[in-house]
């Protein structure tokens, strides 16, 4: 299990986006380790659902969850 640092946006060089505040909110995938917690992944920095998850528990990857739908909305 790779515990998260921190989920910087990922954004790749000469990528071109919609527009750039959407290519800034996506992240790289993580879930939490909360057992307690919802069985989803995050891809979105401004998810609300995301944000509430302590570093301490965020884990890099989609742990072969379903993607979040206040995520998936976003894009």
């Amino acid at each position: 299990m790779y515990l998260m640092s921190d989920p910087r946006p990922t954004v790749a060089y000469g990528a071109s986006a919609p527009n750039a505040k959407e290519a800034n909110m996506k992240t790289n995938p993580y879930y939490s380790s909360n057992p307690s917690d919802p069985d989803v992944y995050h891809d979105h920095l401004d998810c609300p659902t995301g944000q509430q998850i302590p570093l301490y528990n965020k884990v890099s990857g989609t742990g072969g969850n379903r993607r979040c739908e206040q995520c998936a909305v976003k894009g």
